[in-house]
């Protein structure tokens, strides 16, 4: 199988990319290596699949962090809307980026 790792340069992705690489052809990317993606810019992603050939999975051990998140404020500093955005999928109510239910709306 083809297995794009992302985040392969953190010590889960390097760990994840490894165990996999006995088994499998795996493609390693982060924002610092080629090929290069940043999950949080949609263009970047668009673009890393566009210069990718078909792929069999995708395994992401990279953080989804906000702007705000990235500029490395201290936790104290940040907003309640940035702390709210780095832990909350926007998109669905009541469901953390880890998918888990919140029990809020």
């Amino acid at each position: 199988m083809k297995i794009i790792v992302i985040g392969a340069t953190g010590t889960i992705g390097t760990a994840v990319a490894d165990a996999l690489a006995s088994r499998h052809e795996v493609v390693r990317a982060s924002r610092s290596r080629h090929p290069s993606i940043d999950i949080d810019d949609v263009a970047s992603v668009a673009a890393f699949f566009d210069q990718i050939a078909q792929v069999d999975a995708v395994v992401v051990c990279a953080p989804s962090v906000s702007t705000a998140m990235r500029a490395r404020a201290p936790v104290a500093h940040l907003t309640d809307a940035q702390l709210d955005f780095a832990v909350r999928r926007p998109d669905v109510p009541g469901k953390t980026r880890a998918g888990s239910d919140t029990g809020c709306a």
